[in-house]
């Protein structure tokens, strides 16, 4: 199967959240440390990278765009905040 569409899979996503926290919890973070959803780009090149100057997501000194970063994902971030049971107010 091609990258993209491994990343899509909800169980990567669930795999991945699960060794944030137990990673997350090994090294006695606090709660609010911890993420509680996250979202795997599976829109990547052929260096598997997800953010690059093509797509506007980097400077060409590899900094992030963070302005462009969250129109891009602002709708799956307000999805999250849903999905949690949350407010996405300061997004």
């Amino acid at each position: 199967a091609a990258a993209a569409d491994v990343f899509t899979k909800p169980e990567v996503a669930a795999f991945i959240l699960g060794e944030i926290k137990a990673c997350g919890k090994a090294a006695k973070l606090h709660g609010f440390e911890i993420p509680q959803a996250v979202h795997i780009e599976g829109d990547i090149n052929d260096l598997g990278q997800g953010f690059t100057i093509e797509n506007d997501c980097l400077t060409p000194t590899f900094k992030l765009k963070r302005p462009q970063l969250l129109a891009r994902y602002r709708e799956k971030i307000h999805a999250m905040y849903a999905e949690l049971g949350e407010s996405p107010e300061s997004v």
